[in-house]
């Protein structure tokens, strides 16, 4: 226990920690408009990422990785039953109610995907990936990922297609791969807009191009999400003064355009110090990884970052009108339970990877 102490990176906790409690902050401006609760139980949900972060930080890693194939096999029947039996929220069937919360199985699937990609990849895998080892993963994100393509949510099954992104650019691709990797993209590109895609995604993609052809439609997230950061200036408006906010303009105010919202109140600078301690962790994770003295450990704390990072980038270019919008929330800073407890759970792996070359297990 007291190595545990001594040697716990704590910038690792307490930077996504703050994140949250900064979100927390504007879930309150958000609640003080509309009157909302969704920062009350964005606290209580904080409390049990805590516990998971804890929970994996010391959790044995090599008996976690042998339980990582029941816990996946778990969240595919999970994704099974909601495409059967589960509740509509917002046009997908994303969510299992249990007592006054709901638990959203696609997301903290995403830990479990991991686990299974380093379980089976970890044993003398240096790279590049060949066929074989892509057929392997993508067998591996590609289940969960056509279940949840059913519910349908759209936007987590984009993040799920980080976590192979991010294998592909650990590890890199043999030549040959990488010429069909680019010709599949083409063709599968081609397929999803005429056979796979529906209007309404279409129209998101056009008017992403072109929100002003239809400000009151399908542009109009983009444009009023524009609007509301620039109106926040160099300075910000000032907590809980957000006008934009108040008279209802913003869409999905706690969710995909909260860093909007933050935006508008505390400007360029308030924004800047937030994007600045994503980066830092960002940072953390990564020399973490290239300093793991195993191959499941870079692992880990690579896809780990990468899932992190592109969820975080996508958002931002979405807030800025630089992406359709996708519905990918704000990481650890938008209202969601199951999706901070994935977070700080991911960290927490991560944390384990950075004591286990301090503490033997």
């Amino acid at each position: 226990m007291k190595n545990l102490v001594k040697y716990f990176n704590y910038q690792l906790f307490f930077i996504p920690f703050l994140i949250s409690l900064i979100g927390i902050l504007t879930l309150y401006s958000i609640h003080k408009t509309n009157g909302s609760f969704f920062y009350e139980k964005q606290l209580f949900f904080l409390f049990f990422a805590t516990i998971c972060f804890l929970f994996f930080s010391v959790i044995n890693l090599e008996k976690l990785l042998n339980l990582s194939t029941p816990f996946y096999s778990i969240i595919i029947i999970s994704l099974i039953y909601l495409i059967f039996f589960g509740e509509k929220v917002s046009g997908a069937k994303s969510w299992l109610k249990i007592g006054g919360f709901g638990i959203q199985p696609s997301e903290i699937g995403k830990i479990f995907v991991i686990l299974m990609i380093v379980k089976i990849f970890r044993k003398h895998f240096e790279g590049p990936i060949d066929f074989m080892d892509f057929i392997k993963i993508s067998v591996i994100v590609g289940i969960p990922v056509f279940l949840i393509f059913l519910q349908p949510d759209f936007g987590t099954v984009l993040t799920y297609g980080f976590i192979i992104l991010t294998f592909l650019i650990i590890f890199g691709l043999k030549k040959n791969l990488a010429i069909l990797f680019i010709f599949l993209a083409i063709i599968l590109s081609v397929v999803s807009w005429n056979y796979v895609l529906k209007d309404y995604h279409k129209k998101r993609i056009i008017n992403f191009l072109h929100p002003e052809q239809d400000p009151l439609g399908y542009g109009y997230h983009t444009l009023q999400s524009k609007i509301t950061i620039g109106s926040g200036g160099f300075k910000g408006k000032g907590y809980l003064k957000g006008t934009q906010k108040k008279l209802g303009f913003l869409p999905a105010q706690h969710t995909d355009f909260i860093l909007s919202v933050f935006a508008e109140e505390f400007g360029f600078v308030g924004v800047t110090f937030v994007l600045w301690l994503f980066l830092y962790l960002f940072y953390i994770i990564y020399k973490i990884g290239v300093t793991s003295e195993t191959i499941e450990n870079i692992m880990l704390s690579g896809l780990v970052l990468g899932t992190l990072f592109f969820h975080f980038l996508i958002n931002v270019l979405v807030c800025i009108g630089k992406f359709p919008v996708a519905g990918i929330t704000f990481p650890l800073f938008s209202y969601g339970g199951s999706s901070i407890i994935t977070i700080f759970s991911l960290l927490g792996l991560v944390e384990n990877v950075y004591l286990s070359r301090f503490i033997k297990s």
